[in-house]
């Protein structure tokens, strides 16, 4: 699991259930078959008292075959930003690099249940959809999208261990943590404001 300590620390699955979902449950899956690692990058759905995720992949993609009932770990990295020594007003400072990040354990089992499959490819087009004002839903009795469904392969991962991660220079005086956002601030990058704002509600309103 993710390396943490008592600063980074995420506590409570209700956070890690909003920083999963910030993540719009874009994680990678970590499997070892026969002596062989797999990953696959996959959109996720986690349930609200954050015990298991779901979501599909394409059945022509060697992992679907082979993750039935195997332990996996999954990978949900929010965001992350380089951070220079110059940020911060120590006597001998170190470039270091913050992140956001939630890491989960757990055994995957493959759905066949076609009620299930549709559930979550409805369930993952309704969310997304929404993040772009957007309306387009399958229409499940045309024989075309009714065909694809034999093409995915859905699965369930129920979680046995979830931790999350913010490193967000907390471990730094208040006036450090403050030049680090200054400093992010003049990186004219959509990633650095990004983690601007990640930081801003973090330390300033305790949020993630």
């Amino acid at each position: 699991m993710v390396y943490n300590n008592k600063f980074f620390k995420i506590d409570g699955n209700d956070r890690i259930v909003k920083l999963i979902r910030m993540a719009n449950g874009f994680g990678t899956i970590v499997l070892k078959n026969s002596g062989e690692y797999m990953a696959s990058s996959v959109p996720m759905l986690v349930n609200d008292s954050c015990t298991f995720l779901e979501g599909h992949l394409s059945s022509l993609n060697p992992m679907a075959n082979r993750m039935d009932n195997e332990d996996v770990i999954v990978i949900f990295i929010l965001s992350d930003h380089y951070i220079s020594a110059d940020w911060y007003g120590e006597e001998i400072p170190v470039p270091t690099w913050n992140y956001l990040e939630v890491q989960a354990l757990g055994r995957i089992h493959i759905l066949h249940d076609e009620t299930d499959i549709i559930r979550i490819v409805d369930s993952l087009t309704d969310i997304h959809e929404k993040s772009i004002d957007g309306k387009w839903s399958a229409d499940w009795r045309m024989k075309e999208y009714s065909s694809m469904l034999k093409q995915i392969t859905a699965f369930r991962i129920e979680i046995t261990k979830i931790e999350g991660k913010a490193k967000l220079s907390q471990n730094h005086k208040i006036e450090n943590i403050e030049n680090v956002i200054s400093n992010l601030k003049k990186v004219k990058t959509h990633k650095a404001a990004e983690f601007v704002d990640i930081m801003d509600r973090h330390i300033h309103e305790g949020k993630d």
